[in-house]
């Protein structure tokens, strides 16, 4: 009996390692080939990164051959156009050159600035008919902002404004004399090609002199102009000739409010042209240059 428990237990403990080690093989099995898994594919997304990166570049090397080989035939098709038409009259050579460089206006040609410098004269059209028509000078630096807008600030010389009276045995009291700077903002669309058009309002402060004429100076009567707030709105174009030189075209109008005083040296008040304050409109029509920087 004792015999036979013994073979009994015996088996018992074999059954349980056979069972054991089939358990086991059988979490080996599910685990190792994950594990490999794991550590294949980061391997194989590498390797299939580096053959996508050597193919791009492959077509790229490829793109810019064709390119080439599109523009050699490209410039040996004008050339051989331009034998057929023979040589071309040097006016039509100037006139494609302007055509050329006015339709660039909006994209700096490389080597120069966003800035540019106007010098011109301007001719006065008063709009007052206590004054005569004059002259003046104005020198403008504008800068590119952004898109179709520019700032610029201007600095203007008005010579020789003359103020007539019938009364005045010279027929005229005297001239104004003025001097100040403006800040401006255009607006430039892009309409044609051959010509740059421009809208242009600006905002700014004037110094002023009266120089009287010999009958006041005799009386002593002296005429002081206070400083003022000047306005103008207007519009132009500019036609640019090579990459740096442009002729500038602008039609304004000017407008301020200048505060008189007229007196002699009693302190006796004198009423010169008119009331205390003068209104000085304009139509000021100006030609010049510009320069690109």
């Amino acid at each position: 009996m004792l015999n036979f428990l013994s073979r009994r237990r015996n088996k018992l403990r074999l059954s349980a390692r056979v069972t054991l080690g089939i358990v086991v093989s059988a979490v080996l099995l599910i685990i190792v080939p994950s594990a490999t898994a794991l550590e294949v594919e980061p391997s194989i997304e590498a390797e299939s990164t580096v053959q996508l990166e050597k193919e791009l570049k492959a077509i790229e090397n490829e793109y810019q051959e064709v390119s080439k080989s599109y523009e050699a035939r490209i410039t040996a098709l004008r050339a051989r156009i331009e034998e057929y038409r023979g040589p071309r009259p040097w006016f039509q050579e100037r006139w494609d050159r302007f055509v050329r460089i006015s339709s660039e206006r909006f994209e700096r040609p490389e080597g120069f600035s966003d800035s540019t410098l106007v010098l011109r004269r301007d001719e006065i059209k008063t709009r007052n008919n206590d004054a005569d028509n004059a002259w003046g000078v104005t020198a403008r630096l504008e800068r590119h902002l952004w898109g179709e807008w520019s700032g610029a600030v201007e600095f203007n010389y008005l010579h020789s404004q003359t103020w007539p009276a019938i009364q005045d045995p010279k027929g005229f009291f005297g001239d104004i004399r003025g001097y100040g700077g403006m800040a401006s903002l255009i607006f430039r669309p892009n309409l044609i090609h051959f010509a740059s058009p421009y809208i242009i309002g600006g905002l700014g402060g004037y110094w002023w002199h009266f120089h009287e004429n010999p009958y006041l100076q005799d009386h002593a009567v002296e005429v002081t102009l206070d400083p003022s707030v000047a306005m103008k709105i207007g519009g132009g174009f500019d036609i640019w000739l090579t990459e740096q030189w442009g002729v500038n075209f602008e039609v304004s109008y000017f407008d301020t409010q200048i505060d008189k005083n007229a007196m002699d040296a009693g302190g006796k008040e004198w009423n010169i042209m008119g009331d205390s304050v003068i209104g000085n409109e304009q139509i000021q029509i100006s030609v010049g240059s510009r320069y690109r920087f």
